[in-house]
């Protein structure tokens, strides 16, 4: 499933991530709205 959480390691990273997610939760107001987020993460596989 890779990082679904954001870059291992990167607390800040993941935090936003997480307390944007939770956000959403509230104010997405249609079943399966899309909204992308800003964060970019590029595994070096």
């Amino acid at each position: 499933m890779g990082a679904n959480a954001g870059e291992p390691n990167n607390v800040e990273m993941q935090t936003g991530i997480v307390k944007d997610t939770l956000k959403q939760l509230v104010e997405i107001d249609q079943p399966g709205k899309i909204v992308p987020l800003p964060y970019e993460y590029v595994a070096d596989i």
